[in-house]
């Protein structure tokens, strides 16, 4: 098991077993608000599948080919956040995540995502972290933008929701200018302002 403290009531631990009953009542919850963004929200999901999709990440991590975190604010589990897939050849991967709609805006992914960032490049030795949102999903956008990240450019008709294609945004940053963008003194994060590029129109 592995365990990232960010603050006091905030912290990331890896998926198990034990958290499957939770894990399934918090994706019910959140169905409407995933639908419009993620691909699996449409499918009907039972405890049985949710257990699926935690031994699957058990076994990524296993395999040392990713890891997935439950996200854990005040001892409940209200979303998830994770890699997978880990192109070692070219030192790179993608992070994806989500989380209760009734937390947004308190900043716990993008302190998530930090804490993600900050593992991934230590442990897999990884030069090039990315992210892919829809270029629709205005909120998951700001999270990488925030910290800094780089937009790339966008993927027309990049994934498959809802009965329709949805263009893609990809954003990346290299464990260089990681280093250099995000000064952590005293456990406070401060990002040099940028540009939202969420703002230009596709």
């Amino acid at each position: 098991m592995i365990k990232i403290q960010l603050e006091e009531n905030l912290f990331l631990e890896t998926l198990k077993l034990s958290m499957a009953a939770e894990l399934f009542e918090l994706t019910q919850k959140n169905k409407t608000h995933l639908e419009p963004w993620m691909t699996w929200a449409s499918s009907d999901s039972t405890i049985s599948t949710t257990e699926d999709f935690i031994k699957s990440a058990m076994l990524l991590e296993a395999d040392n080919d990713g890891v997935t975190f439950a996200i854990i604010y005040y001892n409940k589990l209200i979303g998830i956040i994770g890699t997978n897939n880990i192109d070692f050849l070219n030192c790179q991967t993608s992070v994806g995540y989500w989380i209760d709609a009734d937390l947004q805006g308190k900043g716990i992914v993008t302190k998530s995502l930090v804490g993600v960032i900050n593992f991934v490049f230590n442990k897999f030795g990884l030069n090039r972290i990315e992210v892919k949102c829809s270029v629709k999903n205005k909120k998951s956008r700001d999270i990488p933008e925030r910290l800094g990240f780089k937009l790339d450019g966008f993927i027309t008709e990049g994934e498959y929701v809802n009965k329709e294609f949805r263009d893609l945004a990809v954003y990346s940053i290299t464990k260089n200018n990681w280093q250099v963008k995000r000064l952590n003194r005293d456990n406070f994060l401060y990002v040099a302002p940028v540009m939202p590029s969420s703002d230009i129109k596709r």
